[in-house]
C-alpha cells in the first residue's frame, strides 16, 4: 500500500488528523475538567464556606437553632447542587440544606479531614467523603470562636454528576468532529495525491516512449510549481536532445561527405597509375593523390582536436614561432588543391621584419590551414585568395596579423558571427555547404587559447577577409606547457 507515491501523500494528509489530533483534543478536555471546572467550583466552594463560617462565627445561636442552615441559605446564594451541612468539632451533625443528609445523626467520628481541620483549622479540599459521591466536590471550612479556637466546620459540597455529562457530550462531539475532519483530509489527500502523481505518470509514460529521431511528445505543464518546473525541464530537454540527434546525423553525413571525396579521388588517381605508364600522368595522380591525402590529415585533426576540447585533455606546448615561416608552409601544402580548382592562391610578406609568436606550432598551423582551405573551398574557380602575413601597428601594443581574402560569394552580416559557432550550416546561404562545420570554430578556440583574436570582414558578393591577430613574444615569455580545460 505505501509503495505509491498516491498512497504515501494521502496518509500523510489523514494522519495527523486522525491520530494526533484526537489525543490533543482529550488532552485538551482533560486540562480543562481539571485546571478549569474543578479549580473553579473549589474556589466557589472555598469562598463560600468562609463567608458562612465568619458569619457563624458571630451569630453562635446560629447552631442550636434547627433551621439555622436555611436561615444561612436565604442570606447567601448556594444553588440547586450546592449542599450546607453544619458540623460540631465532634463531628456530629447538626443541620443540614440535604433532607438525607439531615436524617444522618452524624459523620464517621474518624473521618482524617475533619479531624484535622479541627485540629489545624486549615480549609480542606476533598472529591469524596462519607456522605459525597465519587464525582463530587466538597470543602471543609473550621468555624472559630473569639479565642481562635475551632467550635465547629461548615461543609459545602456541590454534586457534579451534571457537569460530567456535559463533558462526555463534549467528549463525543469532540471526537465526531475529528473523525469527520479526518476523512476529509483523507479525501483531500487522495485528490492532491491523484492531481501529482498523474502529472508524474505522465512525465514518467513520456520518458518512457522517448526514441531518438523521432518528435517528443509535448507534456502539459501542469499541476504545482516544482511538477511544472521538472516537466518543463523534460520538454526542453528532449528539444534539445532531437536538435543533437539532428546535429549528429548532419555531422555524420558531412563526415561521409568530406571523406568520401578525396578517398574517391585516391582511389581514381591510384587505378590511373596502375593502368597507365605515362611518367608525367603519373607525377600528376601522385601529386591528386598527395593533395588529397592532406585535405585528409586536415579534417582528421581537426575532429581529434574537437574531442580533446570535449575531453578537457588538449594542451599547447608553447615555444617561439616563425608565423611568416609557417603561413608560408601552410600555402604550400595547399597550393595543388588550389590549382585543382583553378584559383590564384597567393602568400606574402607584409614586411621584412620577422613574426615571431610564442605558441603551439601544430595548432597555430591547424588555424592558418583551416582558414586558408576555407578560403579555397567557398572561392569559385578562376577566383583569387590573397593570404599576408606581418605585425600590426592599429593598437598600442604590436601585434601579428594574419589575412586570408579570398573572391567567393562574401558573407551575409548576420551570419558573420554564427559562422564561428561549433556544428554551424545554413544551406541557404551560398558559403556554407555540406561538411562538419567545425573549422571555424576550432579556429576561433585555438585563437582564444593562444590569446589572439580572429574576426571576418565581407559583404555579400564581394568577398571575405578573415583577420587573425596573435601576441607577439616578448623577451619575457619563455616556452611552456598549457593544459586547456
Amino acid at each position: 500500500m505505501l509503495h505509491t507515491l498516491r498512497s504515501r501523500l494521502a496518509l500523510s494528509h489523514a494522519i495527523p488528523t486522525l491520530i494526533l489530533m484526537p489525543l490533543l483534543g482529550l488532552l485538551l478536555l482533560y486540562q480543562i475538567e481539571q485546571s478549569y471546572f474543578q479549580s473553579t467550583i473549589l474556589s466557589d466552594l472555598t469562598l463560600q464556606g468562609e463567608l458562612i463560617a465568619d458569619l457563624t462565627s458571630r451569630q453562635w445561636d446560629f447552631w442550636q437553632r434547627s433551621d439555622a442552615v436555611h436561615l444561612i441559605g436565604a442570606r447567601v446564594d448556594l444553588g440547586t447542587s450546592t449542599s450546607l451541612m453544619l458540623l460540631d468539632r465532634e463531628g456530629r451533625l447538626l443541620s443540614s440544606t440535604d433532607s438525607a443528609e439531615a436524617s444522618l445523626a452524624t459523620l464517621t467520628p474518624d473521618l482524617p479531614l475533619l479531624q484535622q481541620t479541627v485540629t489545624d483549622g486549615q480549609v480542606r479540599q476533598m472529591e469524596s467523603d462519607a456522605l459525597t459521591g465519587p464525582h463530587d466536590l466538597a470543602i471543609l471550612v473550621p468555624v472559630m470562636d473569639r479565642g481562635g479556637q475551632v467550635v465547629g466546620v461548615v461543609r459545602m459540597a456541590r454534586r457534579t454528576a451534571s457537569l460530567q455529562e456535559q463533558l462526555w457530550r463534549l467528549r463525543w462531539m469532540i471526537l465526531t468532529t475529528l473523525f469527520a475532519g479526518g476523512l476529509f483530509s483523507l479525501t483531500l489527500g487522495l485528490v492532491l495525491a491523484h492531481a501529482l502523481s498523474s502529472s508524474l505518470e505522465r512525465l514518467s509514460q513520456a520518458v518512457s516512449h522517448f526514441r531518438l529521431g523521432e518528435e517528443p511528445a509535448w507534456v502539459p505543464e501542469q499541476g504545482s510549481n516544482e511538477i511544472r518546473n521538472l516537466t518543463h525541464a523534460y520538454n526542453v530537454m528532449g528539444q534539445k536532445i532531437q536538435a543533437l540527434e539532428s546535429s549528429r546525423r548532419k555531422i555524420l553525413a558531412g563526415v561521409v561527405h568530406e571523406l568520401a571525396r578525396p578517398l574517391g579521388g585516391i582511389k581514381a588517381a591510384a587505378q590511373t597509375i596502375e593502368k597507365n605508364d605515362n611518367r608525367e600522368l603519373n607525377v600528376e595522380m601522385a601529386t591528386g593523390i598527395n593533395t588529397a591525402v592532406d585535405q585528409l590529415k586536415l579534417q582528421l585533426e581537426d575532429m581529434a582536436l574537437l574531442g580533446q576540447i570535449e575531453q578537457k585533455a588538449l594542451t599547447l606546448d608553447k615555444e617561439a614561432v616563425d608565423l611568416a615561416a609557417l603561413v608560408e608552409s601552410q600555402c604550400r601544402q595547399l597550393q595543388s588543391l588550389a590549382a585543382q580548382k583553378r584559383l590564384h592562391l597567393s602568400c606574402q610578406p607584409l614586411s621584412n621584419a620577422p613574426v615571431i609568436v610564442l605558441g603551439d606550432a601544430r595548432r597555430l598551423g591547424q588555424i592558418v590551414g583551416n582558414l586558408i582551405h576555407n578560403g579555397i573551398k567557398y572561392t569559385p574557380g578562376g577566383g583569387t585568395v590573397a593570404v599576408s602575413v606581418g605585425i600590426s601597428q592599429a593598437e598600442d601594443k604590436p601585434a601579428a596579423l594574419v589575412c586570408i581574402t579570398d573572391s567567393g560569394p562574401g558573407i551575409d552580416p548576420a551570419e558573420q558571427e554564427a559562422i564561428f559557432e561549433f556544428y554551424y550550416r545554413n544551406p541557404q546561404q551560398k558559403r556554407i555547404h555540406l561538411g562538419l562545420g567545425i573549422g571555424l570554430a576550432l579556429s576561433r578556440w585555438l585563437t582564444d587559447a593562444h590569446g589572439g583574436t580572429l574576426s571576418v570582414d565581407s559583404r555579400p558578393g564581394e568577398g571575405a577577409t578573415f583577420i587573425l591577430t596573435l601576441p607577439l613574444v616578448s623577451q619575457a615569455d619563455s616556452p611552456t606547457t598549457s593544459p586547456l580545460s
